[in-house]
């Protein structure tokens, strides 16, 4: 199917074809307007502007009395405007140049999120089928321009709302931290997030809200989740409900700036045991690379010795690998470990007593420098 912005490029491809017809006939074109029964001066430039594309939209009728004037035919055009017509509608560009507009100041890679979610989305369900009352058969129907952008705008408000949730939900994650088992953060969050939906929901009707809330309680103590927390989470999403509330983005369409400003995006909102968990890898792959910078400041530091004995690059590359292990030891299981883990090396080595000056220089560093040694993040249980 042709693009819309391929129109005005048609459009000329049209004229060409209508002038080549025209001069295929031996006509002028002040002869052509004649023949088309054209009076006044005004007509030939309408005829100019149709051969060269510049002829905005002409009609059906104008373009048949072109080719009748030239004894020419539709076949004659056929192909054009096949293609013509294979456009998308104006409606549908007109809409999709309306979406893209608010969404301009994203990056692309947002900006295309959004035009698949439209794809995906231009039509709804609505009226019944068949045209027969006791059938409830809903068809498809398109959605307006207006109603297009209106749904844009309410799922990056949505998104929002939810980055401003997932927050405060991560936040009793952090506060809770080991307290609250890795394998029941999810059924925890889910439970915040109950309660926040039944707030939405229910504004102006406290009746409602009561029932609402009173469900979700009852649904926390049937999956077995600890009060304490099940209160904490509720807490974060009230929280949540009321900043909202505050900033007068509850019902919220964001408008061009909003968007533009606060970097709404597209994307599914990453949710709070995901981004607990992320956070604790992200503490982990740290702490081992300060780690192995740890080791390695100290294995360089007895090189430069083990240079000034003159011994072979073989022997100083084993010696590193084994200042590097002898740090691991020390490391995961202490110090006198460490050392008794060295005597039991030191006699099967290839160079015994330069085994043990490694040994003892290294432990020396480790001994001076633990206290530089970074803090492991605690395991989650």
């Amino acid at each position: 199917m042709a693009d819309a912005q391929d129109r005005p490029g048609i459009q000329k491809e049209l004229g060409l074809r209508l002038a080549e017809l025209r001069r295929r006939a031996g006509l002028k074109q002040t002869e052509l307007a004649q023949r088309m029964g054209l009076v006044g001066r005004r007509n030939q430039p309408a005829i100019s502007r149709l051969e060269t594309g510049d002829f905005d939209r002409p009609s059906i009728n104008f373009i048949a009395d072109f080719l009748r004037a030239c004894r020419a035919g539709f076949g004659d055009i056929q192909d054009i405007l096949d293609k013509y017509t294979s456009l998308v509608p104006v409606a549908e560009v007109e809409a999709r140049e309306a979406v893209a507009k608010v969404v301009e100041h994203l990056p692309q890679e947002a900006r295309a999120a959004v035009a698949k979610y439209e794809a995906g989305t231009a039509r709804t369900m609505s009226g019944r089928a068949g045209g027969e009352p006791e059938r409830r058969v809903k068809v498809k129907r398109e959605l307006t321009r207006e109603e297009r952008v209106r749904r844009v705008r309410r799922m990056l408000g949505h998104q929002y709302q939810n980055t401003v949730l997932e927050e405060k939900l991560l936040g009793v994650l952090k506060e809770l931290g080991k307290a609250l088992p890795v394998s029941e953060r999810r059924e925890a969050c889910e439970h915040g997030r109950r309660v926040f939906s039944a707030l939405v929901r229910s504004q102006g009707n406290e009746v409602r809200r009561a029932v609402r809330l009173n469900k979700a309680r009852l649904r926390a103590e049937e999956e077995g989740i600890d009060p304490e927390v099940a209160e904490k989470m509720a807490q974060a999403a009230t929280e949540a409900f009321n900043q909202l509330e505050k900033e007068g983005r509850i019902d919220w369409l964001p408008s061009n700036a909003d968007i533009a400003a606060l970097r709404l995006s597209p994307f599914k909102v990453m949710r709070a045991e995901v981004l607990a968990d992320i956070g604790r890898v992200r503490a982990e792959d740290a702490y081992w690379k300060k780690r192995e910078q740890f080791k390695v400041l100290i294995a360089l530091t007895v090189n430069p010795k083990l240079e000034a004995m003159r011994l072979d690059s073989d022997t100083r590359s084993r010696q590193y690998m084994w200042a590097m292990r002898l740090l691991d030891s020390a490391i995961d299981r202490g110090l006198e470990a460490a050392r008794a883990e060295a005597e039991q090396v030191i006699p099967k080595s290839r160079a015994p007593e330069i085994t043990r000056f490694v040994t003892e220089e290294t432990l020396k560093l480790f001994e001076d420098r633990k206290h530089k040694l970074p803090q492991r993040p605690p395991r989650p249980e």
